[in-house]
Order: C-alpha cells, then sequence, then structure tokens
C-alpha cells in the first residue's frame, strides 16, 4: 500500500505546473495588464521597440477596453484563422487555438498608413512545469513583464497577431518557424 500511496503521490508532484513568477519591479513605459486568466503587459506608446517589421509611425498606448475587445474577437476567430494550416504546430509544439490560455501577452499599438488604430499582441508560451525544469529548459517567465521579448523560431511557443482597431479584423497572424 505504502508503494501504491508513493507512485501516485510522485505522478501527482511530477504532473503539476510550477507557479508563474511575478515580480513587483516597475519599468518605465509598461503596464501590467490582467483580465479574467489573461496576464500580459502593455507596452505604452514612448517604448522603444526594436524588432523586425516594426512599424516606425505613430504609436498609440493601447487602452484595456481595446484589449479586451480584441480579445473576445481573436478568441472567436483564431480557430479559423489558424486551421487547416495550423503552420508550426502539432507534434512537440502546441495547437495555438487549443491552448490560447497559456499565453503571456506583450501589447502595442500604432497607426497605419490610412491612420487606422492596430493593436500588436506578441503570444509568448506561458506554461511552464516541472517536466521542462527535468528536461533543463530555463524559465524565463519573469522576463516576459520586463519588455518586449523577441525570439526567433521555437515554434508556436511564440506567435504574433495583429488586429485592425478600427475595422475589427486580424490583419495579421504568424507564427515562428522551427529550428
Amino acid at each position: 500500500m505504502k508503494k501504491v500511496l508513493y507512485i501516485l503521490t510522485s505522478i501527482i508532484l511530477l504532473s503539476c505546473s510550477t507557479s508563474k513568477i511575478v515580480t513587483n519591479e516597475k519599468h518605465d513605459n509598461i503596464i501590467p495588464f490582467h483580465y479574467k486568466k489573461l496576464d500580459g503587459i502593455v507596452l505604452m506608446k514612448d517604448y522603444e521597440i526594436f524588432f523586425p517589421g516594426e512599424y516606425k509611425g505613430n504609436r498609440f498606448t493601447p487602452t484595456d477596453d481595446e484589449i479586451i475587445k480584441s480579445e473576445n474577437l481573436l478568441k472567436t476567430k483564431i480557430k479559423d484563422i489558424n486551421t487547416p494550416e495550423m503552420i508550426n504546430q502539432g507534434g512537440n509544439c502546441p495547437i495555438i487555438h487549443k491552448n490560447l490560455k497559456n499565453y503571456f501577452r506583450q501589447y502595442s499599438g500604432n497607426y497605419n498608413e490610412k491612420g487606422e488604430k492596430i493593436l500588436n499582441i506578441n503570444f509568448i508560451w506561458d506554461k511552464y512545469t516541472i517536466w521542462d525544469k527535468i528536461k533543463g529548459y530555463s524559465d524565463d517567465r519573469a522576463k516576459f513583464r520586463e519588455g518586449y521579448y523577441f525570439v526567433l523560431d521555437g515554434c508556436s511557443y511564440y506567435w504574433q497577431v495583429s488586429i485592425n482597431l478600427t475595422i475589427m479584423k486580424i490583419e495579421m497572424f504568424t507564427v515562428n518557424g522551427i529550428a
């Protein structure tokens, strides 16, 4: 009986996710964002983002209302946009529309050439388990809150979307490559 109890306890402990690392540090031009089970940061209009494809025009700081509306749109449309191709997903990589709640978000805003508001969302996998630790993966989740987190490759653990807030339409959807 003791062996069975030991084995069951071990299985339960090994299958649990570690708790999220939360820092209380304040960072310039970054606002924490929490809504229901969503967790992220808002990069204010004065935050300097250096990443490929950045729109260098006028920027704005997304409001909570704009983010929530965009998240609701994404929730209803992501499966249609993601399937049937499901680029860089499956196997060892998560299926995006089945794991939407498991991503940390980084929100930034800019105006396009037409003057329309565009909300850019950077999605970063935020489910770090004990198995990940055993495999030797580093838990970089604290860095997600410090500023824009740019990753090359990493398949669907990292992906981006741009939503046109003026017409409430998803205009860009990209998933990182596999390497």
